[in-house]
C-alpha cells in the first residue's frame, strides 16, 4: 500500500486574507472608474465651459436691413457676457465676412434674458444664423433668418 505524503502545504491564512483584500480593492477601483465614466461625464461641461445660453429670436429691421436684434437667455447659474456674434450662411455653413457690432446690455444675469442688437455690414440677401459666443467660451446659434 502506498502512503500519501502530506509534505506539501497550502498558503497560510494570513496570505490568503491579504490576497482577498487586494482582489476586492482592485475590483472596487475598476467599478469606480467604470461608473465615473458615465456619471462624471454628465456633471462636467465639455472643455470646462460654464456659460450656458440660448438664442430664442431674431428680429430683422424692415427699414434698416443691416440691423438684427436677438434675445439671449442665460440658462446657467452665473452671469455671462456676450462677447461676439458671428454671421453664418445656412447654405454652406461658412462664416460670412461681415462686421458685427453689438449694442445693448451684453452682461446677462443668471436666469434672465436680454435683447441685443447686432449691426451687420457687408450682408447680402440670403438665409443666415448668428452664432453668439460668450466671454467664457459658451456659444449658441440663433434661429435662421433672411436678410433682404
Amino acid at each position: 500500500m502506498k502512503t500519501i505524503s502530506r509534505s506539501k502545504k497550502g498558503i497560510s491564512p494570513i496570505i490568503a486574507t491579504l490576497l482577498l483584500i487586494v482582489i476586492a480593492v482592485a475590483a472596487a477601483v475598476v467599478t469606480y472608474s467604470f461608473v465615473m465614466g458615465f456619471i462624471g461625464g454628465a456633471a462636467i461641461t465639455p472643455g470646462g465651459i460654464s456659460d450656458t445660453i440660448t438664442v430664442t429670436g431674431v428680429i430683422t429691421n424692415a427699414t434698416n436691413h443691416s440691423v438684427a436684434s436677438f434675445i439671449v437667455t442665460n440658462t446657467g447659474a452665473q452671469n455671462v457676457t456676450v462677447a461676439s456674434a458671428s454671421l453664418v450662411l445656412v447654405s454652406s455653413g461658412a462664416t460670412v465676412d461681415a462686421t458685427t457690432t453689438l449694442t445693448g446690455n451684453t452682461t446677462i444675469s443668471a436666469g434672465n434674458s436680454e435683447k441685443i442688437t447686432c449691426t451687420l455690414t457687408g450682408v447680402q440677401g440670403a438665409t443666415y444664423y448668428l452664432l453668439v459666443t460668450t466671454a467664457g467660451g459658451g456659444s449658441a446659434p440663433s434661429p435662421q433668418f433672411t436678410m433682404p
